[in-house]
């Protein structure tokens, strides 16, 4: 660069040529300035409030924090808070949640048979219900419940329940009336019984008893 600099100023011989041609290869310092624009709208909230969108107006709600249980129930005035309320009968929520990070309560869809529960069921399916023994339903898997019945009762015979016990069928013996010849003829059965046998002291009519029994079955 320098070389075809001097030749072209001793050709035109000229030193105004020469400041001309060097004039823009001289160094300088350049400054560069990043200018960063930040726009604030009116509608952004101060310190320690949260923005809610919907789709009528924004405003401006006071942060908050709820327990496992609680949701978040957005303010609808500006500057005023967010509330904490509790989950419906039939919903759950296992997570704490807050106005920034708003988790819904999730619906407890139990089987017909079924009802909500206060915790999962730890037998069959992962749901927080349990059999509705209230309409006379049993059972620890909420998801299989069985009916209870009363009044007149299938039984079967202690030849057919020793033949079952031995097969590794479980086998209850109940019995009201006779607990002497109710446990005689449990002692018989587990003589051969693979299964598990057992013994309940009960009235088949009475429909406490009976869930009783249905429990011990299952």
């Amino acid at each position: 660069m320098k070389i075809i600099f001097d030749m072209t100023c001793l050709l035109m011989n000229s030193s105004i040529v020469r400041r001309k041609v060097f004039k823009p290869y001289k160094t300088k310092r350049m400054t560069i300035i990043l200018t960063i624009l930040l726009s604030f709208s009116g509608a952004d909230c101060p310190s320690g409030f949260v923005r809610h969108n919907s789709p009528s107006k924004e405003v401006c709600c006071r942060f908050i924090s709820c327990s496992p249980g609680t949701f978040v129930q957005p303010c609808q005035h500006n500057m005023t808070s967010d509330v904490c309320l509790p989950c419906a009968a039939t919903s759950y929520l296992l997570d704490s949640t807050n106005s920034s990070f708003q988790y819904p309560c999730i619906k407890t869809n139990c089987p017909p048979e079924a009802t909500t529960s206060t915790a999962f069921s730890r037998y069959g399916c992962r749901l927080r219900c349990k059999c509705d023994e209230e309409r006379g339903y049993y059972g620890k898997d909420p998801c299989s419940c069985k009916r209870s019945s009363t009044g007149s009762t299938s039984v079967i015979g202690r030849s057919t329940a020793k033949l079952l016990a031995a097969k590794g069928c479980s086998v209850l013996v109940t019995g009201s009336r006779s607990p002497d010849d109710a446990q005689e003829a449990l002692k018989d059965i587990q003589s051969t019984a693979v299964g598990k046998v057992h013994f309940v002291q009960s009235n088949l009519r009475d429909d406490t008893q009976v869930l009783e029994v249905c429990r011990q079955a299952d």
